[in-house]
């Protein structure tokens, strides 16, 4: 199913072919789902980010008695 036909109005409108071709032109309702979808992206890239960064905090502060440590290296005083 086509975006055009999931709406009651048309999103784009179309020409057919001639000498100088055809074409397919957004209408109001059309420009206006388009910036319904770009505003939505942007909220959607928003909150992933901010919810993989809350992760990303979470993660570095794992109890050392949960993480591996790191093999300590002990040197002598000779």
């Amino acid at each position: 199913m086509s975006l055009n036909q999931s709406f009651e109005e048309p999103l784009i409108t179309a020409s057919t072919g001639g000498r100088g071709g055809g074409g397919a032109t957004l209408t109001p309702l059309g420009r206006e789902v388009i910036q319904a979808y770009r505003a939505f992206e942007t909220h959607v890239q928003d909150e992933a980010a901010r919810y993989f960064m809350r992760l990303a905090r979470r993660a570095r502060k794992v109890p050392v008695s949960r993480a591996k440590a790191a093999p300590v290296m002990r040197m002598s005083a000779r």
